[in-house]
C-alpha cells in the first residue's frame, strides 16, 4: 500500500509532464496515420493499407514502450547507497 501511495504522489507531481508526454505520442500517432492514409490514397493502395500500417504501428509501439523506461527513470530517481 505504501508503494502505491508513493507512486501516486510521484505521478501527481509530474502530472503536467505526463500529459505533455501522452499528448505528444497521440499527436505523433495521428500524424503518422494521416500521412500513411493520404499516401495510400494518392497511390491508390486502398487494399494494401493494412500491410503498410501493421509494420508502422509495430515500430511506433516499440518506440513508445522504450520511451516508458526513460519516463520511469526520470520520475523515480535511483539514489546510490554508499557503503562505508
Amino acid at each position: 500500500m505504501k508503494s502505491v501511495f508513493f507512486s501516486l504522489v510521484a505521478c501527481l507531481r509530474n502530472f503536467r509532464a505526463l500529459v505533455v508526454f501522452g499528448l505528444s505520442w497521440v499527436l505523433l500517432l495521428i500524424f503518422l496515420l494521416l500521412a500513411v492514409t493520404l499516401l495510400a490514397s494518392a497511390i491508390d493502395l486502398g487494399d494494401s493499407l493494412g500491410a503498410l500500417m501493421f509494420p508502422l504501428m509495430l515500430l511506433v509501439a516499440a518506440m513508445f514502450f522504450c520511451s516508458l523506461f526513460f519516463t520511469y527513470r526520470d520520475t523515480f530517481e535511483a539514489t546510490e547507497v554508499l557503503l562505508a
